[in-house]
This record gives C-alpha cells, sequence and structure tokens, in this order.
C-alpha cells in the first residue's frame, strides 16, 4: 500500500515538472517572435562577361556571357531548399505553399540576377504535383483560344489541372530599369560611379595592381591580350574569364596553374573592397542611405502587418561587400565573396521589444537591438550629397566594365 502511494506521489510530482517546464517553454516561445526577413543574395555562378578571341576556339559558352549557368541554378535552388527547411518546415513561419501576401521579390533588372531568385524560389516552393496527361490535354481543346464561354464554368471544369503543371508556382520578379535602380545596383547613382573612376585613378589602385601584376600578366597571357597599366582602367575584367571558367570546370582548357582563380578572385574582391572604402568613405554612404531606407520601411511594415514576411533581392557581390564593410562585418581573414553568397536581415519581436539578427552564409554576425543596428548603419556618416540617377542607361552599361563611359569609350574607326 505504501509503495502505491510512494508511486502515485511520484507520478503527481512528475506530471507537475512537465507542465512547469511546458509553461516555461511557451513563454520563452511567445517572447520571442519573428515578424520579417530580407534576404540579399548574389547571383549564382555565371558565364564571363565578355569572350576573348584566343579562347573562342577552346571553351564554348552556350548560354552566352554574362549569363547564370547551371551551376549557378543549382547554387540558389539548393538555397531555395534550405531556407525552406528553416522558415517553413522547421519554424512554420511561411505558408507551405506559395501565398503573395507573404513574399515579395525584388532582382537587379539582369537575367543573371532574375534567374537565380526564381531558382532560388523554385527551391523554396517545390513542385510536388504528379506528371500531366500529355494525351489527354492534346486531346482536350477547351483550353485552345477561343474558348466557349456560353458555359464558362463546364470550359474551366474541362481543363482538368492546376494552373502549372507540378504545382509550380509562377512568382512575381519586381525589378526597376537599370537607370533607375539605386537600392540593388548603384551604378545608376552618377555620384557613385564619379567615386569609382576617381579610385581607379588612384595611387592605391596602382599599388594593389603592382601586387598581382605577375598573376594578372599570366592571365593575360592566357587570354591573349596586352595587360594594360591600370591607371584608368578595370583590370578585372582580366580575371573574370578565369574565375568564371574556374568554377564552371573548363579552367584546365585554359590553365593548369592551381589557384591561379582564386588568386584572381582575391585580386578582384579586394579592388572592389578598396572602392568602397575610397574617398573618406563616400561609397558606404552612398550604399548605405538608400539601404537604410529600404530596410527601414520593411521593419516598419511588417511591425504594422502590412507587409510581406519575405523580402527576396537579388543583387551583385558589389553591393553585399559595401554592406558587409559598412556594418562592420569584415574580419582580418575575409578574402573573397562567393556566388551565391547572401546576408539575411531577421527582425525578432523580443518581450515588446524589436532585434535585429544578421548572418551572411549562414554564419551569425549580430544580434542586437533595432537602434544599435540602425546606429551600425550610420556609423560611415550621413550622406550629404544627392544621389543623381542617370537621365540615360548607367554608363557601366555600355561596356562589360566596372567603369564609367569616360573609362571605357569605344575607339573611333578609321576611315
Amino acid at each position: 500500500m505504501q509503495i502505491i502511494e510512494y508511486l502515485n506521489t511520484r507520478k503527481i510530482i512528475i506530471i507537475t515538472m512537465l507542465k512547469i517546464l511546458i509553461l516555461c517553454l511557451v513563454t520563452v516561445l511567445a517572447a520571442e517572435k519573428l515578424e520579417f526577413v530580407a534576404i540579399f543574395c548574389r547571383h549564382g555562378a555565371r558565364s564571363p562577361l565578355r569572350s576573348y578571341p584566343s579562347l573562342d576556339d577552346k571553351i564554348r559558352w552556350d548560354y552566352g556571357y554574362g549569363e547564370l549557368t547551371p551551376s549557378g541554378e543549382r547554387q540558389l535552388y539548393l538555397l531555395g531548399r534550405v531556407l525552406r527547411r528553416k522558415y517553413i518546415e522547421d519554424m512554420g513561419f511561411l505558408s507551405k505553399g506559395y501565398d503573395e501576401t507573404e513574399i515579395f521579390v525584388r532582382s537587379t533588372p539582369y537575367k543573371r540576377t532574375i534567374m537565380s531568385v526564381k531558382s532560388l524560389l523554385t527551391g523554396l516552393y517545390p513542385s510536388n504535383a504528379s506528371l500531366l496527361n500529355t494525351e489527354q490535354m492534346a486531346n482536350n481543346k477547351t483550353w485552345m483560344p477561343p474558348m466557349n464561354l456560353t458555359y464558362p464554368k463546364n470550359a474551366i471544369e474541362n481543363l482538368n489541372n492546376s494552373a502549372l503543371p507540378y504545382n509550380i508556382s509562377a512568382i512575381p520578379v519586381k525589378n526597376y530599369l537599370r537607370k533607375e535602380e539605386k537600392v540593388l545596383k548603384m551604378t545608376s547613382c552618377k555620384l557613385y560611379m564619379d567615386y569609382r573612376h576617381e579610385y581607379f585613378n588612384s595611387e592605391k589602385a596602382r599599388k594593389t595592381y603592382e601586387q598581382y601584376r605577375g598573376d594578372l600578366e599570366k592571365a593575360c597571357r592566357l587570354l591573349g591580350v596586352e595587360c594594360k597599366d591600370l591607371k584608368g582602367e578595370d583590370p578585372s575584367l582580366y580575371c573574370d574569364y578565369i574565375v568564371a571558367s574556374e568554377f564552371d570546370g573548363k579552367a584546365q582548357k585554359i590553365s593548369d596553374e592551381p589557384g591561379l582563380a582564386r588568386r584572381m578572385l582575391e585580386f578582384y574582391t579586394q579592388t572592389l573592397l578598396e572602392e568602397v572604402t575610397f574617398n573618406n568613405q563616400i561609397m558606404p554612404k552612398i550604399i548605405m542611405d538608400s539601404f537604410k531606407r529600404e530596410i527601414q520601411a520593411q521593419f516598419e511594415a511588417a511591425k504594422a502587418k502590412k507587409g510581406p514576411k519575405l523580402v527576396v533581392y537579388g543583387t551583385h557581390d558589389d553591393l553585399l561587400l559595401g554592406y558587409l564593410h559598412a556594418l562592420n562585418f569584415l574580419g582580418d581573414s575575409f578574402k573573397v565573396i562567393e556566388y551565391a553568397s547572401h546576408i539575411v536581415f531577421e527582425l525578432w519581436k523580443v518581450d515588446n521589444r524589436y532585434k535585429v539578427n544578421v548572418t551572411y552564409n549562414g554564419r551569425n554576425m549580430a544580434y542586437e537591438e533595432e537602434s544599435k543596428f540602425y546606429e551600425r548603419i550610420e556609423k560611415k556618416g550621413k550622406l550629404d550629397k544627392p544621389c543623381l540617377l542617370y537621365t540615360s542607361p548607367s554608363p557601366r552599361d555600355s561596356c562589360a566594365s566596372r567603369m564609367p563611359s569616360s573609362a571605357c569609350k569605344k575607339k573611333k574607326k578609321k576611315k
């Protein structure tokens, strides 16, 4: 009898402890709530920006130059699967299927960035429908215009399929004209491009060129071009072909020297970093001025339940590098911005206060009060000059270079 009473007492104690534990967990979960997520991601692996006659017979780029490769598509698709596991399967933050009220997607107007975010969305919302009976659809002419609208309900029912095969969701991607994009691609900003031009004509740029001169000259020989002096030029084009070929498994057709592509990528990233730190930090101010207005507007909309839960931005390496530098996230070991790199900004509500969690390629960079996050943004100072947009297409679009048009003018043909 005493044993039974002891067991009952023990049972009551265990049940009580479990209830307390569950109550504590519920309290903790209720105290922390994810409100909003913004993801800025670089496009996946791409083909080189331009061709070189000496290599046209050795390497074929069937999808064109400066375009997303199959490897690049796969990168972003896998990133989308990672995001699905976290925000849908584990956290339940987003619905299992696409909901237009929950997600907004924006990209620069380049095919490689648009295709990248679409690849990401395919991983975020994968298809699961069975293959359509194509023979049945071929015999069913109700889909062919002009449709019989006398009985529209019957006509629609006879279509007998979802909107797209495999339950694919057609998710819109917002983009602006290149000359109007002032958040994701700063080359439409005249002030930004003026300072970039100034950097390439600086002594600082020349010293970096000298540091990598040996590797750059090797790259030039492999490409069959003359290696020009850095002043006023953008030598990143010399290494771009090597880097793109390395990622796509074609580098062995150019050179068998180990590590050359990696060193070229390090050189390219270093010149980018020097650009954004050049001339009294003006360029970080330009970048962060538009970033703060964009992210603050999204945060406020999320707090008021008037905006999407997730915003995906398709962008480029220079913008990500600018963000990392301006937010003080670049460590001594930082070397390159890889294809498909991404920065994630999460807005959390914690005990009626808001905190921002920042990760870069899955690595935790900061978790701080929202006010501290804004202080971090403004640390480089506020922009005291307007970022005037070009009234015509950006000079960046007139040639495959990071330089203004003054540095990439076409040579006049001899009469």
